[in-house]
């Protein structure tokens, strides 16, 4: 034991009770604990929490994005049922049984009775001379075998065509 004691004392060191860790040595790395350090926990949380608050944004732009979709398709569907009832207005306003019925009721205009033809010549000075010929217009009578007034009922939508000839030419009116 005195070698021991001497050992001990000539080293310089004197021996410790051991409680179990060793003290540090210069130049080494302390020991590592097992298992998952606290920064690692904060960094992952934040990683966590930021992906959730991008799913958040992403989810509220969906939503703003599909209610201003369904906006303009409304607006689309109403824009396509004004447009369909303008056509059906021009429809009716483009139909002939109006125009003619303006055309007599509020203009008194009528049926031609007949058709002037025009005629321009050159006289022996150089002047245009103009000559114009009037041709009566006869309706054309249709015989049938139905009373007058069940062919006046049938005849009334529909337009009537006759041909004039003339010194012009052939003129055909419906």
């Amino acid at each position: 034991m005195a070698a021991t004691s001497r050992r001990s004392k000539a080293g310089g060191r004197a021996k410790r009770k051991d409680s179990g860790k060793r003290a540090p040595v210069a130049g080494s790395r302390p020991a590592r604990r097992k298992g998952l350090s606290f920064g690692f926990l904060i960094f992952v949380f934040i990683f966590l929490a930021g992906i959730g608050v991008f799913m958040l944004v992403q989810r509220q732009y969906a939503v703003t994005c599909d209610i201003k979709v369904r906006k303009v398709q409304a607006q689309t569907d109403s824009e396509k049922s004004k447009q369909e009832s303008l056509r059906l207005s021009i429809a009716k306003l483009k139909s002939p049984g109006r125009i003619a019925r303006i055309a007599s009721d509020e203009l008194g205009l009528g049926d031609p009775t007949g058709v002037i033809y025009l005629k321009y010549a050159w006289d022996p000075s150089g002047k245009m001379v103009c000559a114009s010929t009037f041709e009566q217009h006869l309706r054309p009578a249709v015989v049938t075998d139905k009373p007058a007034d069940q062919q006046q009922e049938q005849d009334a939508g529909k337009t009537q065509a006759s041909i004039v000839e003339g010194p012009g030419g052939t003129l055909t009116r419906r």
